[in-house]
């Protein structure tokens, strides 16, 4: 991979769908506490939250943070420290003094809250792409969780994963508190389809098979149809 996507969301690309409809529910992030999207591979997610990166830069609302989640942020150590990396502007292998200080201040859940809490009255909203990387009943999974009941009235954190975020929120959830996208509402619809196949000039009919799934609709605008199961 050219650049490396664990502070940085990958750059939409021009020849992408735009999908208004999501990018308009994904701007409610800055009303949730908590903002969930949940589908399996091959949906759009990280292409989605990507636009919706690159859209609130045009006129922004707050400040979007970005985490590429790894296998190695199983551990709570580990992922407090990547967020206060993310957090301070920071790469992995940046100014030696600022992670002595990250490590005396133990970047716990409430310390997180609080650099969020400093920046206010601007919001803040965490981007954490890849949950499904954190197991439930994992040191991070109780982190993540102590910092989704932390965070002040200026932080958001939207939580992407091939399956339901290893977080309780269905009392967040109760309160209103919480946004989600689920696995259809990530499908292309019909009218998004017949715009895939426009930008791809496609007869629409190419792609009565692929359900909805942009992975499935990329894949039968590239190889043939008939080699589009074989391919998969």
């Amino acid at each position: 991979m050219a650049r490396s996507f664990r502070f940085v969301p990958p750059e939409p690309r021009t020849d992408l769908l735009t999908r208004p409809r999501l990018l308009r529910s994904l701007a409610g992030r800055w009303e949730h506490r908590v903002t969930s999207l949940v589908g399996g591979p091959g949906l759009g997610k990280t292409t989605l939250l990507a636009q919706a990166i690159a859209e609130n830069r045009l006129a922004p609302r707050g400040d979007d943070v970005w985490i590429g989640v790894e296998e190695h942020d199983a551990d709570a150590d580990r992922l407090a420290r990547v967020v206060a990396t993310a957090m301070a502007g920071q790469t992995e292998d940046g100014d030696r003094a600022h992670r002595s200080a990250w490590d005396e201040n133990g970047w716990d859940p409430a310390a997180v809250a609080g650099a969020v809490w400093h920046r206010a009255p601007i919001e803040a909203c965490i981007f954490f792409d890849d949950v499904h990387l954190v197991p439930a009943g994992s040191t991070a999974a109780t982190w993540l969780s102590d910092l989704v009941a932390a965070m002040p009235a200026n932080g958001h954190l939207v939580l992407a994963s091939r399956m339901e975020p290893p977080v309780p929120l269905t009392r967040l959830g109760t309160q209103g508190g919480v946004l989600r996208l689920q696995e259809e509402d990530l499908r292309f619809s019909d009218e998004e389809l017949q715009g895939f196949a426009v930008r791809r000039g496609l007869d629409p009919e190419r792609l009565d098979d692929t359900g909805g799934w942009p992975a499935m609709a990329e894949l039968a605008s590239s190889v043939g149809q008939r080699l589009t199961g074989a391919y998969l």
